[in-house]
């Protein structure tokens, strides 16, 4: 079966290689793995029956919406409890996950599921009272950020502290938990 899995080159194609290999799957050999030249190609062709599936990440993502929102409507599949597991086994900096009910149409509770968080990178010297302020700015403005976007809601210091693999790789401004 044919499933797009998006630009070969973007980052959300490497997840999907881990997330798959974690459970034993080679995209390239196992599934008949499509990709695009544009992300917003890729629900254009299972829309159009070229293909079954579509690879995809996080909440908000614009090739789910679309297709949840499409006449028929779609189900989503996320890994199961014992393969989140593994795949969080092979690749720690994965972390099991879940995408919130309602997030599309379609989603009527909570789905477990794996990704990894994004971080802003800075250099080690980065200077600690820019950093605490970005990271003031970034708390209050959260709600804001949620309404505007609601995959935004993930983006909160308890998530960040959560997904750490270590906490040493936090820059020091970054307040801890007493």
């Amino acid at each position: 079966q044919k499933v797009v899995l998006g630009v070969r080159t973007s980052g959300l194609v490497t997840l999907g290689r881990q997330v798959f290999s974690g459970i034993g799957i080679d995209i390239d050999r196992d599934l008949q793995a499509l990709y695009v030249e544009q992300a917003a190609e890729s629900p254009r062709i299972v829309l159009a029956g070229q293909a079954v599936g579509l690879w995809g990440a996080g909440e908000g993502w614009p090739g789910f919406t679309q297709l949840a929102q499409s006449p028929g409507g779609s189900r989503f599949l996320g890994p199961s409890p014992a393969q989140i597991a593994r795949i969080v086994e092979k690749y720690p900096l994965l972390k099991a996950m879940e995408v919130s009910a309602g997030a599309y149409p379609g989603i009527e509770r909570p789905l477990p599921t794996v990704g990894s968080v994004n971080l802003i990178l800075v250099r080690a010297d980065f200077d600690d009272l820019r950093a605490a302020a970005f990271i003031d700015a970034m708390q209050a403005a959260a709600a804001d950020m949620r309404t505007a976007l609601p995959q935004a809601a993930f983006s909160t210091l308890a998530n960040t502290l959560a997904s750490a693999p270590s906490p040493e790789l936090l820059h020091r401004a970054v307040p801890r938990p007493r």
